[in-house]
């Protein structure tokens, strides 16, 4: 579909960002697979983990990009 400055409206490169504390990693970076995206395992440290989807297009005229809002897990106390 064209959108955006009469272009295609696509995402080439999907990323996954953990956030724990101060530090802040980037879990998966890729193309958009069909159906699931991607699956990525993730160890919850104490204090929890902040997860957000990033996206953008890069076509060599302009990038796109956009973020999810931030997704909190955390564990039960042992």
């Amino acid at each position: 579909p064209m959108d955006y400055l009469k272009r295609e409206n696509r995402i080439d490169t999907v990323e996954l960002i953990g956030i724990a504390g101060k530090k802040v990693d980037v879990l998966f970076s890729g193309p958009p697979g069909s159906g699931e995206a991607f699956s990525v395992p993730v160890t919850v440290p104490p204090g929890g983990l902040v997860l957000r989807a990033r996206g953008r297009r890069a076509d060599g005229r302009s990038a796109l990009m956009f973020y999810t809002n931030p997704i909190r897990v955390s564990t039960a106390a042992k």
